[in-house]
């Protein structure tokens, strides 16, 4: 399995190729018709702050969003602050995620853990 997708997946030919994406509203209505919970996730990903993140979030809750993914492995506690905010108050579970996806493919990041391999401090992280 490694070796296949060394091979074929972990290429920079297949970095290349352009994947279709779904809308945020067809994300979140698939994602609920087969019982699952649309959560944001890597919510600084979408490189907004202040107003503009929180009109993103009306947005995506008006469409069924549920949760959004707070603590990520390079939150800074100020983004960490924000997203629990928003979580309280569009009522959004709050979820974890250190975006592990294996040593070749980010070697900084590790299984349940912040960028650089530091322990998640939850409680701490809002303080």
């Amino acid at each position: 399995m490694k070796e296949a997708f060394d091979k074929y997946l972990a290429t920079e030919e297949f970095s290349k190729i352009e994947r279709k994406k779904p809308s945020a509203r067809q994300g979140i209505s698939m994602i609920r018709k087969a019982g699952g919970v649309a959560v944001l996730a890597h919510p600084v990903s979408l490189k907004k702050t202040g107003e503009a993140m929180e009109e993103e979030i009306r947005k995506l809750t008006s469409l069924g969003l549920s949760g959004i993914e707070t603590y990520y492995s390079t939150h800074t506690p100020e983004q960490i602050r924000e997203y629990h905010a928003l979580a309280q108050k569009y009522h959004l579970v709050e979820t974890a995620g250190s975006d592990f996806h294996g040593e070749k493919v980010k070697p900084t990041i590790f299984l349940g853990k912040k960028e650089g391999g530091k322990e998640w401090l939850v409680d701490k992280e809002l303080e």
